[in-house]
């Protein structure tokens, strides 16, 4: 697909546990049970739509187990391997860091965590592709809105990642415990934004933090732009 940049992890790992049996200096080695890596990727703001719907759908605080697949292929998109998830939840998401002055491209982040994973060799079947290939976004096209404050000069954001913790539930017999949501932490916006032009955020400041004007009627939204 077009809009994937770089994928990693998925594969399981287990832990090496030592074991005293004897009067022996020679500690026993045992495998633990299968743990499975979080799966990170890169990609392009354009997304497919049912990605972008279970990125909104966790962030709503109503998360979604899905199932996928990160398949390799060769030059010529003929599927040499892939890595099957299953059960996988959403517990990164991260916008990049937008600033007016850089040339650099732009991708979001996103980790899954899956109950678990499979490697299955090549099929040999020819991948099609997903849409033409689009002009990779700058992170200086962007735009941030805050009702009542002059918005125009911001010059930086600063990265935002927002995290999901899971939990595990074992269940029964099963050798891989079922993961849960738990709770979701959203981090601190934090812009730039030269004195000069800074007047409405200033007299925001004054009142909210130096005269203690904390309510919740002295809060504001904002809307933060990835621009094309």
């Amino acid at each position: 697909m077009n809009f994937l940049k770089s994928s990693e992890g998925g594969f399981p790992k287990a832990d090496v546990f030592h074991e005293q049996t004897g009067p022996d200096t020679i500690l026993k080695k045992h495998v633990g049970p299968p743990k499975y890596q979080a799966i990170a990727i890169q990609f392009d703001p354009l997304m497919p739509k049912p990605l972008f719907e279970w990125i909104a759908d966790t962030l709503a605080m109503s998360s979604v187990r899905k199932n996928g697949a990160i398949i390799t292929a060769v030059s010529n998109h003929v599927e040499k391997n892939r890595l099957q998830f299953n059960n996988a939840l959403i517990t990164e998401f991260g916008i990049p860091t937008c600033e007016a002055s850089s040339q650099e491209p732009g991708n979001l982040n996103l980790k899954v965590a899956p109950e678990f994973t499979t490697f299955l060799p090549e099929k040999g079947s020819i991948l099609s592709t997903v849409g033409a290939k689009s002009k990779a976004w700058l992170s200086s096209n962007f735009r941030l809105t805050i009702p009542g404050l002059d918005c125009r000069k911001i010059s930086k954001i600063d990265a935002l990642t927002c995290k999901q913790s899971v939990r595990q539930n074992a269940v029964g017999e099963k050798r891989n415990p079922q993961l849960e949501p738990a709770r979701l932490e959203y981090p601190n916006l934090v812009i730039y934004i030269s004195e000069q032009f800074a007047g409405t955020f200033y007299a925001w400041f004054q009142d909210m933090v130096v005269k203690g004007n904390v309510d919740e009627k002295n809060e504001r939204p904002g809307t933060r732009e990835l621009l094309d």
